[in-house]
């Protein structure tokens, strides 16, 4: 075992529901660092892309597959599905847009 970290056995399983309460708190705390012209961005880091989606609903009715859903830089509506073993995200300040409301959580 590597020092300083806990067996696997002792972290549990996680769902979908408790990624999405860790992004949320997370995003909320960015969104305070960037101020009110800008809104949080999410780049998927470890997939080779740098298309970024301002992230407006999550669905969570799987419990290992997290779905994010919002929109594109050109307005387009975007979607990821991953594995909550596979999360790995980037927020990124992004000027804001109209109409954008709260994050949603289905």
């Amino acid at each position: 075992m590597l020092e300083g970290f806990a067996p696997l056995e002792a972290l549990g399983k996680t769902n979908a529901n408790e990624v999405w309460g860790v992004l949320k708190e997370r995003i909320s705390a960015f969104q305070e660092q960037i101020g009110d012209n800008h809104e949080v961005g999410v780049r998927f880091g470890g997939h080779g892309s740098d298309t970024v989606i301002v992230v407006t609903k999550a669905v969570t009715d799987h419990p290992a597959i997290l779905v994010l859903q919002g929109s594109g830089a050109d307005d387009n509506h975007a979607e990821v599905a991953m594995h909550v073993s596979q999360v790995n995200v980037v927020f990124v300040a992004v000027p804001k847009k109209k109409g954008i409301g709260p994050l949603q959580s289905v």
